[in-house]
């Protein structure tokens, strides 16, 4: 995703002697791009449990290497379910990155337009002792530790008598 990201925005600068190398090579390879290099080690890993399990399948009983195919399978396998768990580790403390800089900006909002009638909430951002009251004197509450995991998110709404209040919560 990030190799993505970053061959695209390199690809906008269309005067440059890497994109006209990108360009020629890829006309060379029959249109293939080197995004498409880029996946093939991840695309293969599971191509190999595939693999595997039609090996396994067609392998007759009595073969001397059908343990040994089983037991490769079951360690390719293995290593497939942990490469799935650390991508979708990543992309939760992706989500709760993208959390903590949404409460962030808020907060710098919040701050920077301080009213004299509000309330004083809970605050990501503590001051240091004897200190100005400027933005780069704030000290930063990490909201992205290994503990922390994104489970869900969403609106509740508090129903009173004057006005509803719509609320987003994070678990």
């Amino acid at each position: 995703e990030n190799a993505s990201r970053a061959i695209k925005q390199l690809r906008g600068d269309t005067k440059s002697e890497f994109v006209k190398y990108l360009t020629q090579k890829e006309m060379e390879q029959s249109g293939f791009t080197l995004e498409s290099y880029l996946i093939l080690p991840i695309q293969r890993m599971p191509r190999y449990e595939l693999c595997l399990r039609e090996i396994i399948k067609l392998t007759k009983d009595d073969h001397p290497d059908k343990e040994n195919l089983k037991k490769c399978f079951e360690k390719v396998a293995a290593v497939n379910k942990q490469i799935n768990v650390n991508i979708q580790d990543y992309e939760t403390r992706g989500k709760v990155y993208e959390i903590e800089l949404r409460i962030m900006n808020l907060q710098v909002n919040k701050e920077k337009n301080k009213n004299k009638d509000a309330k004083k909430g809970s605050s990501l951002f503590k001051r240091r002792r004897n200190s100005k009251a400027d933005d780069s004197d704030m000290i930063r509450t990490r909201l992205v530790t290994p503990s922390r995991v994104f489970i869900k998110q969403g609106y509740i709404t508090k129903i009173s008598r004057k006005k509803d209040i719509k609320y987003l919560f994070f678990l």
